[in-house]
């Protein structure tokens, strides 16, 4: 998922969150339309946003390869180090 839609996703929550803080004066609402409600709504948009902007940002950090890289040591035992990687 873009994290720009999740970040929308947030925001839009934001906004309902305060559409719900004044829904008794606004007078395109229904009347069994409580305030409580607009207010767990937008509550639930901002987690449901926030959850997938730290997914992803979970996801997009770890490094993708084309193909398993394999260390290549020079040495023997506690003297052995890395002196490059092989694609396997």
């Amino acid at each position: 998922m873009n994290k720009l839609f999740s970040y929308g996703i947030s925001v839009v929550g934001i906004l309902i969150i305060l559409l719900g803080i004044n829904v008794e004066k606004l007078t395109f609402m229904p009347d069994f339309i409580k305030p409580v409600y607009v207010l767990a709504l937008g509550v639930i948009l901002v987690a449901v946003g926030i959850f997938f902007v730290m997914n992803e940002s979970r996801r997009s950090s770890s490094i993708k390869h084309a193909a398993e890289e394999v260390p290549i040591y020079e040495g023997v035992g506690k003297k052995r180090r890395i002196i490059g990687y092989r694609k396997d």
